[in-house]
């Protein structure tokens, strides 16, 4: 029993260690490397009390089956109570570091929204299927609820199509506008405040003009993925109905009527539709305020 008890104390010591070492690398990674200094001083008075027990730092082995190897040291036990008691009080300065924190909220946000582009198409599409589908998991929590008596039909429709374009639009689009707001200068919102303007005066007469060059790029972007949108519509959507789209048009002529010339003038149509959308998007670009806001300050 008494060894079971030490494997035991030594498991979660290491398990604290762990979380140390996570919590630190996490937190330089994303841009506070004080919390990396903090975690690791902590996670060495672990690594004494190993040293004491069995004599290593980093390769230590303790665990025997059925049992222990030795005993623990004399007052090795009052020295595990007095880390807990450090490590109590240490948990407060981590959270008051990160919680609060500006730029690991900023970069932890910004990791979580740009998720969606590492997934792929094809993956996200099964996983709203999955998630939003009729015998998803979101149409069972309502019907477990008694919110709903028939499940909601949110997939092969416009609806799903649509899904699938913002989940994987939004994060290029966010980017991009991060980029832009993160370089306005802060000062001018604090000039703006001091002479009396209120939020929707700020935002509307200082923030939205020197963003909307930025707006307009994103809209570009999304006009352009969404009008050639192949996969999602094919997934998601009605592609012998509601939702068939001009590159699904394209693809049908190509290889399954074997219409090649058909297919290519599909396909130029769509390119110069593109195109022409691109250069009305330009054209109004240049009649926005174009003011260096890219890398002038960071908010």
């Amino acid at each position: 029993r008494r060894a079971r008890y030490v494997r035991t104390i030594l498991c979660e010591l290491q398990r604290i260690a762990s979380h140390c070492l996570w919590i630190g690398t996490h937190a330089m990674d994303i841009g506070a490397m004080t919390v990396f200094l903090y975690a690791f001083r902590e996670r060495e008075l672990i690594l004494d009390l190993f040293e004491e027990f069995c004599g290593a730092r980093l390769t230590y082995n303790s665990m025997r089956i059925g049992g222990l190897p030795l005993d623990i040291p004399p007052g090795w036990d009052k020295k595990v109570l007095e880390f807990c008691h450090i490590m109590d009080g240490k948990l407060d300065e981590y959270e008051g570091l990160l919680t609060h924190n500006r730029i690991w909220l900023e970069r932890t946000i910004t990791t979580i929204l740009v998720l969606p582009i590492s997934l792929g198409v094809i993956l996200l599409a099964e996983g709203i299927l999955g998630f939003y589908g009729g015998r998803g998991w979101f149409n069972q929590i309502l019907l477990a609820a008694g919110l709903l008596q028939e499940p909601l039909t949110l997939t092969h429709n416009y609806t799903g199509v649509m899904l699938s374009l913002f989940m994987q639009q939004f994060p290029f689009c966010f980017l991009m506008l991060l980029g832009y707001i993160s370089g306005i200068d802060p000062s001018l919102e604090s000039s703006a405040r001091t002479l009396g303007a209120g939020p929707w005066i700020v935002f509307s007469r200082v923030m939205l003009p020197l963003i909307a060059p930025g707006l307009a790029i994103a809209f570009a972007l999304v006009f352009v993925l969404s009008f050639g949108v192949f996969p999602s519509a094919i997934l998601l959507g009605q592609p012998a109905g509601a939702t068939r789209t001009i590159a699904i048009a394209a693809y049908q002529q190509a290889f399954e009527h074997y219409d090649m010339s058909y297919a290519s003038a599909i396909a130029v149509v769509m390119g110069l539709f593109q195109l022409a959308g691109l250069v009305v998007i330009v054209l109004f670009r240049r009649r926005l305020v174009m003011a260096p806001t890219m890398g002038v300050g960071k908010r």
